[in-house]
């Protein structure tokens, strides 16, 4: 009679001690080398449908029809905020080392006073004009935002009929970190949320608050007047919700090229501080004439069409 498989293999085994073991080793190894071979399909296929996901998260896609995609959003915030950051480190670096030059008695000059604000009033307004026409054109743009800056640190210089010098100083120290604390938090990524509005917004806030509480400290710790320290933490305020406020557009829809007006009005901000009533006026009718302009621009410049959404192209 035939022996069963099972018989055979043990006989085998009996008569070769060494056999069984590497028999079962390669049956293993095979079994192994088998498992192998299907595990990596199986890990590849699971992750590819994890990772797919996560890249769409990860904002290469735009979260809603017609919007840019985040990481293009953060970068126009990042570089608004720190062009901003820079236009007051020019303007503060500016009116300190004239509060360091000037003699207290010649600017309380009338005559110079009124003679100076004649002269950059004008000046000012000859550079928003060609701002407003240029700036789209690189690097055209980036040179007159920096002669912008440098006019406006003179009008801070020879104009202190709203604030005093030391509160000049105070409000542009707290627009400074207001800034910075803002390009800090859109390089960590600190706020998440994905309405443009709310991002450009909190950091903004957790820099005036930095700016402000730090302001305050200096102050008391100096003995100076906590009025005026309070006084400028106000105004820097006003002025950053004047920023959004008539910025909003802008930061909803992040275009890379619209950071000059958000710089233009944040330049316009710090001009009517200084200069109170005097270019309120001229500074309303640039905003009107730059109103008045947008349709035509719109008209030679239509907007894109809306993106399709990620799970369409999935």
């Amino acid at each position: 009679p035939q022996e069963p498989p099972h018989a055979s293999v043990a006989v085998e085994a009996a008569r070769s001690p060494h056999a069984g073991p590497a028999v079962d080793a390669e049956h293993a190894s095979g079994v192994g080398s088998a498992a192998e071979l299907e595990q990596p399909s199986d890990a590849r296929v699971a992750e590819e449908a994890t990772m797919r996901p996560r890249t769409v998260d990860a904002s290469l896609w735009p979260s809603q029809p017609g919007t840019l995609p985040r990481y293009v959003q953060a970068g126009f915030r990042t570089k608004t905020f720190a062009l901003g950051a820079m236009q007051c480190a020019i303007v503060l670096f500016i009116t300190a080392i004239a509060d360091l030059v000037l003699a207290t008695e010649q600017r309380s000059s009338v005559v110079f006073r009124i003679a100076r604000v004649v002269v950059d009033g004008v000046a000012t307004a000859l550079v928003i004009f060609p701002t407003l026409q240029m700036r789209a054109r690189y690097p055209l743009n980036y040179a007159i935002l920096a002669l912008l800056a440098v006019e406006i640190g003179l009008l801070w210089v020879f104009s202190e009929n709203v604030l005093a010098m030391h509160a000049h100083l105070q409000l542009l120290g707290i627009m400074c970190v207001t800034m910075c604390v803002a390009v800090a938090a859109e390089l960590l990524a600190v706020i998440r949320n994905t309405d443009p509005l709310v991002a450009a917004a909190v950091p903004l806030l957790l820099g005036w608050v930095a700016g402000s509480a730090a302001t305050v400290l200096v102050v008391g710790y100096l003995g100076g007047d906590l009025l005026w320290a309070a006084l400028a933490a106000l105004a820097s305020l006003c002025q950053l919700l004047w920023l959004f406020a008539d910025m909003r557009e802008a930061f909803r829809s992040c275009d890379p090229d619209s950071f000059v007006n958000v710089i233009l009005c944040l330049d316009w901000s710090l001009v009517v501080v200084v200069l109170g009533p005097q270019l309120m006026m001229v500074a309303c009718i640039i905003r009107v004439w730059y109103m008045v302009v947008r349709p035509e621009e719109r008209l030679e410049n239509p907007e894109p069409q809306a993106l399709p959404r990620a799970a369409e192209l999935v």
